[in-house]
């Protein structure tokens, strides 16, 4: 999917921060990096600002308070299984 596309569907705001994000500082970020063993389909792939996305580097973004995401997100997300985590909706997520 073009970035432009990808922008749309995802509601043109950042995965992390929950920010507007104009289509110039659109980014598609792995939440889990290639790196480590993520893939490049839609469960592992979000819209990301460039700050975040440059902030988060290689990582795994790191949940932080209580509200950051839904109970069954976070522990989806924190056992590995992005699938079943990207189904939901998800609140901003703190990168450290």
């Amino acid at each position: 999917m073009k970035l432009k596309s990808f922008w749309v569907v995802k509601g043109k705001r950042c995965f992390y921060c929950n920010r507007r994000v104009p289509l110039t500082e659109a980014t598609k970020d792995h939440v889990l990096p290639l790196k480590l063993g993520g893939k490049g389909d839609k469960y592992n792939l979000v819209l990301a600002c460039r700050p975040c996305n440059e902030r988060k580097g290689a990582d795994v973004p790191v949940p932080v308070g209580e509200n950051q995401l839904h109970r069954k997100n976070r522990r989806a997300m924190l056992t590995g299984n992005i699938k079943k985590a990207m189904e939901g909706t998800f609140a901003p997520v703190v990168v450290q």
